[in-house]
C-alpha cells in the first residue's frame, strides 16, 4: 500500500536573512523591500551550514511498482483525494504487472503514450542535435521537400 505525502527540500539561506527563536524554534526571517516578512524553518545541511527547509506544494506518491521496486512519483495535485486517486491508479498498473495481465513493456508503453507530440519531436531534436547532426539537417527548410 503506498503513501502521498509533500515533498521537503532545503535551499541556501537568503542573503540578509536574521537567524531567530520563534516559539521555541530556530527560524531565518526575510523582510523583502515590499510585503510582509516571512520566516522559515531551518535545518543543518551536510556541509553543516544552517538552510531552509521547504515543504513542496504539490503531493508526491511513494509506491511498490509491478517489479517490486519502491518508486516515488510527483503527482501535480495540490489536494490529497487528487493525490490519492493518482496514487490508487499507479497501484492499479502495478497489480496487473504483478498477476501478469500487462507486461512491464507494455506499462512503460502506456507511459510513453500519454506523452504530447510536441515533447516527442522536442526529444527527437535533441537527440538529433546531441549525435552531431548538421544544423542543415535540422531547419525545417531544409527538410528535403521541394516547393
Amino acid at each position: 500500500m503506498g503513501t502521498v505525502f509533500k515533498q521537503k527540500f532545503t535551499n541556501p539561506l537568503p542573503p540578509g536573512a536574521e537567524i531567530i527563536t520563534l516559539k521555541g524554534e530556530t527560524v531565518a526571517r526575510v523582510k523583502p523591500p515590499k510585503g510582509r516578512a516571512v520566516t522559515f524553518p531551518l535545518t543543518t545541511g551536510r556541509d553543516g551550514s544552517q538552510r531552509n527547509l521547504i515543504q513542496a506544494t504539490t503531493y508526491s506518491a511513494r509506491y511498490r511498482d509491478g517489479a517490486g521496486i519502491v518508486r516515488t512519483v510527483a503527482t501535480g495535485c495540490r489536494d490529497e483525494d487528487a493525490a490519492r486517486s493518482v496514487l490508487a491508479d499507479l497501484e492499479r498498473r502495478a497489480e496487473l504487472v504483478r498477476s501478469g495481465v500487462l507486461t512491464a513493456a507494455e506499462d512503460r508503453i502506456a507511459d510513453h503514450a500519454a506523452t504530447l507530440i510536441g515533447e516527442h519531436l522536442d526529444g527527437w531534436l535533441t537527440s538529433l542535435k546531441a549525435g552531431g547532426c548538421s544544423v542543415r539537417h535540422l531547419e525545417p527548410a531544409h527538410s528535403g521537400r521541394k516547393g
